[in-house]
């Protein structure tokens, strides 16, 4: 069988994006971490810590709207610099809003022509439900993509006991494990695999960071994200 080009192969990688849109393969705006454009320096400054991300998305105060964002290293000099008088609106990039049915082929091409890297997600009435990135689109034709800043000795399905009946687990252990370990039944016809799933189908909605809910005396609490989705839960008895 012949080898394919390189022209074939990307048009290929094209076809298949042409058949997503952004809205499939966005960041939900809940599990997105963000500063506000008033928030003091030392505030930003613990998020990139905390978060290792390289561009964080700006929110106005008034309305909770995306209406930026900043580049860490943009952020670093002008903090070395300025300290505690850095404004966070003065160091603000523009940010490219695409609709929620664009499709990633187009979404892709517009990035790269525009030299963007991070895009909002708005719906059909203007609000802003989510973000994606450039790694975002490469993820789905290569699968998971692991950041240098990742602990590539996690595992994705960890459970770590912390005592009796007390643990932190990856949002993406299998919950029906986690339940028995708390000694609990899951629900009738449960139709999810994982915590996150769980907690989605106990709220209704898309969990978010600090959130706690309870299932027969058993309390979830997210506690930690990577790259903007929901990583790690605290689990344990109320």
């Amino acid at each position: 069988m012949p080898r394919k080009s390189k022209r074939d192969i990307n048009s290929e990688i094209l076809d298949f994006l042409s058949s997503i849109t952004a809205d499939e393969s966005m960041v939900p705006k809940p599990q997105v971490i963000c500063c506000y454009e008033d928030e003091s320096p030392k505030e930003v400054f613990d998020k990139f810590k905390k978060y290792q991300y390289s561009r964080m998305p700006i929110l106005s105060r008034s309305d909770d709207k995306i209406i930026g964002y900043i580049w860490f290293k943009d952020f670093v000099f002008s903090y070395i610099s300025e300290g505690a008088n850095l404004k966070i609106d003065s160091i603000k990039r523009n940010i490219i809003f695409i609709p929620e049915n664009m499709s990633l082929k187009d979404l892709f091409l517009t990035m790269r022509s525009k030299f963007s890297n991070m895009c909002v997600v708005v719906d059909e009435y203007g609000h802003d439900i989510g973000i994606i990135t450039i790694e975002d689109i490469i993820e789905k034709v290569l699968g998971e993509i692991v950041d240098e800043s990742d602990d590539i000795e996690d595992s994705e399905f960890e459970i770590q006991k912390l005592s009796d009946n007390h643990y932190i687990v990856s949002a993406y252990a299998p919950v029906k494990e986690v339940l028995d370990l708390m000694d609990v039944e899951p629900p009738e016809k449960l139709d999810v695999k994982t915590v996150v799933g769980f907690l989605m189908f106990l709220s209704g909605s898309l969990p978010k960071y600090g959130n706690i809910f309870e299932y027969k005396g058993v309390m979830f609490k997210v506690v930690d994200l990577e790259n903007n989705r929901i990583s790690k839960v605290e689990v344990f008895r109320g």
